[in-house]
């Protein structure tokens, strides 16, 4: 059975409450009949009226009045209702989890990940790692770059992992770490290479709409779309996925349809689904599906195909 929606249950709930605690206050705040007016009767003198009772205080232990027994019913049952509210929203992952929760999902994931960079892990082990990468968030970036940084002195040869996870986790500070390694001449030939090759996304993942691009970072972008080096342009491609301007799509469509790389071509088109605009969905519908390059590499040529009808699919769910 489909659960209802949250904020159905939400309204419901509240509804339901504020419903029965009103109750509770008509029934506390209900005015007595009004005093009977004397009358005199015929030859006597009027009758006096009876004295006002007062009411005693309560006293501790004294059994409860019906109103108060009500209201304090409702009262219970709106605790009742925001625990179910809470219980829904567990259930539904919509409860926001705490720094230490969060902390310790980037702990877990990162062990896992380095387990399976190692082999250590079956194929079950493989996807449930692989499914859990979307719960990862900007507020756990810093943790994984702090593991990058650790590997990287040490030279460890696990050191991509740390890279890795943070570009899937994503966030502002997630784009300083890469603008810091583009720019850094200390950054070693290999570290760039591997870090243009991530946010490429030449080994089949994609993280870098989830890299905000902006200023500096956005300049350098620029000015790796136009260099003489594939993993450069490629590089490129992916970071201005994370920049929606119109200066980043018509440098990913001249990318998308020029580039002489089809892996640069791949990330372009990837890349447009998550910036482009109704125009540049008209573009890829109007444009015939590239050829198959004869005596090329299939396998990139598939690549290309599948960013495609990625890109247009996205942009029709935007855009329908």
């Amino acid at each position: 059975m489909a659960r209802p929606p949250f904020a159905l249950l939400v309204l419901v709930a509240v509804g339901a409450a504020a419903g029965g605690f009103a109750g509770g206050l008509l029934l506390r705040g209900e005015p007595e009949s009004p005093p009977a007016v004397p009358r005199a009767g015929r030859g006597g003198p009027a009758t006096p009226p009876a004295a006002a009772e007062i009411p005693s205080p309560a006293l501790p232990g004294a059994p409860a009045t019906t109103s108060e027994m009500t209201i304090e019913a409702q009262r219970g049952r709106i605790r009742d209702l925001e625990s179910r509210i809470v219980e829904l929203q567990r259930a539904s992952g919509t409860v926001p989890r705490t720094r230490a929760e969060k902390l310790a999902i980037a702990k877990e994931m990162y062990d896992s990940f380095l387990r399976l960079s190692k082999g250590a892990s079956d194929s079950e082990e493989t996807l449930k790692a692989m499914a859990r990468l979307g719960e990862l968030d900007a507020e756990m970036a810093p943790f994984f770059i702090e593991r990058y940084r650790d590997e990287r002195l040490k030279k460890d040869p696990q050191e991509h992992m740390g890279l890795f996870l943070a570009l899937a986790a994503g966030g502002p500070e997630t784009a300083a770490l890469i603008l810091g390694l583009l720019t850094d001449p200390a950054t070693s030939p290999q570290d760039r290479q591997e870090l243009l090759g991530q946010i490429g996304s030449s080994g089949g993942f994609n993280f870098t709409n989830r890299i905000p691009v902006s200023g500096e970072l956005a300049e350098v972008a620029f000015r790796l779309s136009g260099s003489q080096e594939v993993a450069e342009r490629q590089g490129a491609a992916g970071l201005l996925g994370g920049l929606d301007s119109v200066q980043s799509r018509t440098d990913l469509q001249r990318l998308a349809f020029g580039d002489a790389d089809l892996g640069v071509r791949a990330t372009a088109l990837r890349s447009l689904g998550y910036v482009g605009d109704q125009a540049t969905l008209h573009l890829l519908e109007s444009r015939p599906p590239p050829p198959t390059p004869a005596g090329g590499n299939a396998w990139a040529h598939k690549a290309l195909m599948q960013s495609l009808e990625a890109a247009k699919e996205r942009l029709k769910k935007r855009f329908p």
